[in-house]
């Protein structure tokens, strides 16, 4: 498979990294002179085309993902290997405190080629005008109080048209019920693996880093217990011990739960000494295959990963999670998108759940298991499921690529083993 899974797979459909290779080598480059007031230099970096009447540029800018203002570049006659200022006369007035917006900029061919039709895109630039001031939920204890309770297995906790099961005995959260629908098929646990890539075989990865492949399976719990905060809160406290070898790593997930149904998770790591880096922070859990319909704000709308991210711009994206449109020739780890704000899962009458990073998230969905990932070695192989698979990442280690046959990831896109926090928040989503 290395000789047929390269930027095009044998039917020349394109793999996911032909958009990283395509931006990276983009001849048209805009930067930065002053956002605040519009200014930007368009660079060509042709050294024999002029821009004028080769290119059409657009601009817009986008609140939260969604477009609201746009127009076309006028005066693009810009001569090869040469630069010029123009100004974008978008209105910042109308920008909301509190919402996210940015600025993207595009070029496409004004007249058709013979290697690509009228209108193909060409380049891309995208800058952040205003951040998010807070990308928090908003988080009531107002509301129906909540009714707590517990056996020697399970900690319960029922709200006003949802409830939350965690057991004592793994951790995890195991129910999720919104109304009478039951979001979770198997529990949301700590997961520190990845279903290795063709790179990752290559540098020997799995022998490498085997111990946090077993670290997230059977973990010891030594502490599970509820906390009533208010009539409205409740807090579960989880603390176990991973089984890392001799270099015993600890864990610890707090869950807020809400009378609004919204739970907040606080995740904390602390590996033991002498370990070697992690695949990945973060958790996982299986939902029903219902909740197909994928859709989140962040970068798209293509797979990127940590070190292959600048093909991906940051919008509002959705697709369907039994449709995967970056299915390798053997099947691995696919499919994760990065700088992801919020996702959410549902089907097709628009009933699921919501994911809101603390601020950012990585996040992915399969309608396989990992396992089956791992195991198969032509997509044919892979079985089908009645549940989908969904990662919830701090983050993943990149994907690397510069040779197939002992390179690394490079050092600055892996997670050594060090103390590792985040957050995010579940809640419901109704028709």
């Amino acid at each position: 498979n290395f000789c047929c899974n390269g930027l095009v797979q044998p039917d020349r459909k394109p793999n996911p990294h032909l958009h990283e290779v395509k931006k990276v080598y983009q001849n048209i480059i805009v930067k930065p002179v002053d956002l605040s007031k519009g200014l930007v230099e368009i660079q060509n970096q042709y050294n024999f085309l002029s821009l004028d009447g080769f290119v059409t540029g657009v601009w817009e800018v986008a609140e939260d993902g969604r477009v609201i203002q746009q127009g076309t570049l006028k005066d693009l006659d810009i001569a090869p290997e040469s630069g010029k200022q123009v100004k974008i006369p978008y209105d910042s007035k109308s920008f909301k405190k509190g919402s996210e917006y940015y600025l993207k900029v595009s070029f496409s061919l004004a007249k058709k080629t013979a290697w690509a039709p009228l209108g193909h895109l060409l380049a891309w630039d995208q800058f952040e005008l205003q951040g998010a001031a807070s990308n928090v939920p908003a988080l009531t204890a107002e509301g129906a109080p909540l009714k707590i309770s517990q056996t020697y297995e399970v900690i319960r906790i029922i709200g006003k048209d949802f409830s939350a099961y965690f057991s004592k005995s793994t951790g995890g959260l195991v129910s999720y019920k919104i109304g009478d629908a039951e979001m979770i098929y198997e529990p949301l646990v700590p997961n520190f693996w990845r279903a290795p890539t063709d790179n990752d075989n290559g540098n020997r990865m799995p022998r490498r880093l085997q111990v946090w492949k077993r670290a997230g399976r059977d973990p010891q719990v030594d502490l599970a217990e509820v906390s009533q905060i208010s009539e409205g809160q409740a807090d579960v406290q989880i603390e176990m011990t991973l089984d890392t070898g001799d270099a015993k790593s600890k864990m610890e997930t707090i869950y807020h739960v809400y009378a609004d149904g919204k739970i907040l998770v606080e995740y904390k790591l602390m590996p033991g000494d002498g370990l070697p880096e992690l695949p990945r922070i973060g958790m996982q859990m299986k939902m029903p295959d219902r909740y197909n319909q994928m859709q989140w704000y962040g970068r798209g709308p293509q797979e990127s990963y940590w070190d292959r991210l600048a093909g991906a711009a940051v919008g509002l994206y959705s697709e369907p999670v039994a449709l995967p449109d970056s299915l390798y020739i053997r099947p691995q780890e696919y499919g994760n998108k990065t700088d992801v704000r919020w996702m959410t899962l549902t089907d097709t009458e628009g009933t699921g759940i919501k994911v809101t990073g603390l601020p950012l998230l990585y996040v992915s969905a399969w309608p396989w298991s990992m396992e089956d990932l791992e195991s198969a070695r032509h997509p044919f192989e892979l079985p089908q499921r009645d549940f989908i698979t969904v990662n919830i990442d701090d983050k993943q280690m990149g994907v690397g690529g510069d040779d197939s046959w002992g390179a690394r990831v490079h050092p600055e896109y892996t997670l050594p083993a060090r103390e590792y926090a985040y957050r995010f928040v579940i809640e419901p989503v109704k028709k």
